[in-house]
Formats: C-alpha cells, structure tokens, sequence
C-alpha cells in the first residue's frame, strides 16, 4: 500500500500526461499489487479460473468421445381399423 501512494505522489509531482502515468502503472498492473492484497487474492483465481478452463474442456471431450452411441428403437407400424 506505501509503494502504490509513494508512487502516485511521485508521478503527480513529475507533471506527466496520464498515458506516461499508466505506463509507470503497467507493472503494478500486471501483478495486481496496485490492488494491494485484495487485488493479488483477486488475480489469483481468475488466474485459476483460466487455466482450469482448457483442462475441463479436454476432460469433457474425452468423455464424449468414449461414449457409444445410442441405438433408436424402431416402431413397428400398426395399422389401425
């Protein structure tokens, strides 16, 4: 939290445009730091959410691969009076 008010007090006092500022802000970005610990609780699992993602989409089309197909019953046709 110091780091993150130490570094908007600097880039304030620079007189710089606010695309120079999220620049400086890229790593803190990046990292979920500029969120302090909230933000690194936050970044974590949506970083497991994602990477969980592509292993759960294999799982399932593995398991529809391994399943047979069912067979259709045939109705016979009865004629009706």
């Amino acid at each position: 939290m110091l780091r993150k008010n130490l570094k908007t007090s600097i880039l304030q006092r620079q007189n710089i445009g606010n695309g120079t500022a999220l620049r400086e802000r890229n790593y803190d970005l990046h990292t979920g730091s500029i969120f302090g610990m909230t933000g690194r609780i936050l970044y974590l699992f949506a970083g497991i959410i994602a990477t969980s993602l592509p292993i759960t989409g294999f799982i399932i089309y593995l398991n529809r691969k391994k399943k047979k197909p069912k067979k259709k019953k045939v109705k016979a046709l009865v004629p009706t009076n």
